[in-house]
């Protein structure tokens, strides 16, 4: 099986007990390096938590959670994991901070560490998954947001205007050995 079953986690204790799953998921599609499989749970579980971080109590519809998926490209080598919510978004959540966010400008203040949380010594999750998933994983991240998609690897970052979600849909690839 080349990919990982869709799950929706309507809590964090939910997501977080999932993790064990999604471990032996990236062992199942081939990643056998233990510290490369320690890595690529830890991002999904940043971005999994992320998503109760920011939008918890704050859902704008009745739909709630972490949905998470999984798909394995064995010729490549190749692991993607996508995390969506249907929350609030990187504008809305960096809101008190700069109320005149676009949704991309959102997107690269949260990629470069900075958090809606004003005051709190947050913010450096975003920050570990872009650096391990280039630097670890010769990987690429991609983050939209509301009309907003950024996507960055090796060569740098790049950002356009897309269709409108709502909520975030954040996803990573990583090549494995």
């Amino acid at each position: 099986m080349n990919v990982y079953e869709i799950t929706h986690s309507l809590y964090r204790d939910d997501f977080n007990a999932r993790l064990t799953k999604i471990r032996s998921m990236f062992k199942n599609f081939g990643m056998s390096d233990e510290d490369d499989v320690n890595r690529a749970t830890v991002l999904v579980g940043e971005l999994g938590n992320n998503v109760f971080d920011h939008n918890e109590g704050l859902w704008p519809v009745d739909v709630r959670g972490a949905i998470i998926v999984g798909q394995n490209y064995p010729k490549l080598k190749k692991i993607e994991v996508a995390i969506a919510d249907p929350g609030v978004g990187f504008k809305r959540s960096l809101q008190l901070r700069d109320p005149n966010l676009t949704n991309i400008d959102a997107i690269k203040l949260g990629l470069q560490g900075i958090t809606g949380r004003v005051g709190e010594k947050r913010g450096n999750g975003l920050k570990l998954v872009q650096n391990w998933t280039i630097n670890k994983f010769n990987g690429i991240v991609k983050i939209q947001s509301g009309n907003g998609l950024v996507v960055v690897n090796k060569d740098g970052e790049r950002s356009k205007l897309v269709n409108n979600i709502l909520g975030t849909l954040a996803s990573f690839a990583v090549i494995y050995k």
